[in-house]
């Protein structure tokens, strides 16, 4: 019998504020004719894909995503575009802010640590609006959204038809990571 998995990432999950405004971006975007929108439920930036991860190694991927010490970060989303395959629109930074590759880089060490391999790929940080794009020109946002990534979650894509098609099982706030690490630093 096959070990039951669940199909799972860790990303910055928005808070309802920078839901709404990645929402309303993702509504403001002119897309071609086919392209399918994000779930405003299921906006986010992954930060580390896992893929099939067996019931039994869950506490072990729980222990390395709640070990991680950052603050929150300041990510400034300038810009639209559209990678041709995989197929997404995406909103994006113009540059990755330290705070972001430095917790990408921490989180990526906790779970190497667990045995699950740091990503190959060039991190690249981005929110996917839109699936199924072929062509969407490049362009610089008119206002700029800008989000406090503040929290850390552990997410399930689930295989059902309808959306949301995600679902946070656990998450960390950042801040409170940060803060005790000060504490034990000055005990």
């Amino acid at each position: 019998m096959a070990a039951e998995v669940k199909r799972l990432f860790l990303a910055l999950w928005p808070d309802a504020a920078a839901r709404q405004g990645l929402a309303a971006l993702a509504r403001a975007v002119a897309l071609p004719a086919g392209a399918r929108r994000v779930h405003p439920e299921d906006l986010h930036l992954t930060l580390q894909f896992l893929g099939a991860v067996p019931l039994e190694r869950l506490p072990a991927v729980r222990e390395a995503a709640a070990g991680v010490e950052a603050e929150p970060v300041g990510l400034e989303l300038t810009r639209v575009g559209c990678w041709p395959r995989p197929r997404v629109a995406w909103c994006a930074p113009d540059e990755t802010p330290a705070e972001l590759s430095g917790l990408v880089a921490r989180l990526g060490a906790r779970l190497a640590a667990v045995g699950y391999p740091a990503e190959s790929r060039p991190f690249r940080p981005h929110v996917t609006l839109a699936r199924k794009v072929r062509r969407l020109a490049d362009a610089r946002l008119v206002q700029p959204l800008f989000w406090r990534c503040a929290d850390l979650a552990l997410v399930e894509s689930l295989a059902r038809p309808a959306p949301p098609r995600y679902q946070v099982l656990e998450h960390w706030p950042l801040a409170e990571k940060a803060g005790k690490q000060k504490e034990n630093e000055l005990d």
